[in-house]
């Protein structure tokens, strides 16, 4: 029996990162045999051969304007990928009360989701083929890359590891999320831009933005993939990964002096 294809349905202007990410899950779907693909505009009327995934629910709503209703989001999987303190959670939730499946990137989300009646599963990121430039990386050219959005917490803990910083090869790269960041640019990497900067990096530095000890699951797992060691602050829900075998953890005051080990 041929399963239903899955088609990833995102609204034009989405954010890459989550583009990316619904990429590498269509990928990993199609190499265990189900049809998988992306599109990019309005949700359809679902068929039965098919099951559409918004991903992030909330994002594709605001994006569009358009609230899909409950009797489509029946047949819908959603995809979070957003920390529960942050002002884009609710909406999710808004739509997770109707949706057919709802699915989070970290354990620390499927709780929220769960606390509130909603019977969310979890989707552990791991290693894809899709993600991996280990085999064919070039020089490690950068001591220390950061890769994250502008916070006046991560200002002041950057600012605060400039006496080691200026003894390394870094590379900061702060993005604006005001807005949706569709592609490359001064501040923001995407795709084999991204890629190509975590095959040349040693460390990647993973601040939170905000004190939620929330682990950037996405960031990191691409970072692993690409061959890059991983320094954190503590975080929650980091298993199966272990401190000091897959990635060095520490208080955010520390964190200079482990890039610096």
């Amino acid at each position: 029996m041929t399963p239903p294809e899955v088609i990833f349905t995102l609204a034009r202007g989405q954010n890459a990162f989550f583009e990316e990410l619904a990429e590498a899950l269509a990928w990993e779907l199609r190499r265990l045999g189900v049809p998988a693909r992306l599109v990019v505009g309005d949700l359809p009327d679902p068929q039965p051969d098919r099951v559409h995934v918004l991903l992030p629910p909330h994002e594709f709503v605001a994006l569009t304007g358009v609230r899909p209703p409950a009797a489509i989001l029946r047949r819908c999987l959603l995809v979070s990928a957003e920390q529960p303190s942050s002002e884009f959670f609710p909406g999710n939730l808004e739509l997770a009360r109707d949706a057919g499946a709802v699915f989070d990137i970290n354990p620390r989300g499927v709780r929220a989701y769960r606390e509130r009646g909603i019977a969310a599963e979890h989707i552990q990121l791991g290693y894809t083929e899709a993600w991996d430039r280990h085999a064919r990386a070039p020089e490690r050219d950068i001591d220390v890359l950061f890769l994250g959005r502008l916070t006046a917490r991560r200002e002041l803990a950057l600012a605060s590891y400039a006496d080691v910083f200026e003894r390394l090869r870094c590379h900061l790269l702060i993005s604006d999320n005001s807005r949706p960041n569709t592609g490359s640019g001064p501040g923001f990497a995407t795709g084999e831009d991204k890629r190509g900067l975590l095959a040349r990096a040693k460390v990647l530095l993973n601040i939170h933005g905000e004190d939620e000890p929330y682990f950037e699951w996405l960031r990191v797992a691409e970072a692993i993939c690409c061959g890059c060691v991983v320094v954190s602050e503590h975080s929650t829900d980091i298993a199966p990964l272990r401190w000091g075998e897959h990635m060095l953890t520490g208080r955010v005051e520390t964190l200079g002096l482990l890039v610096a080990t």
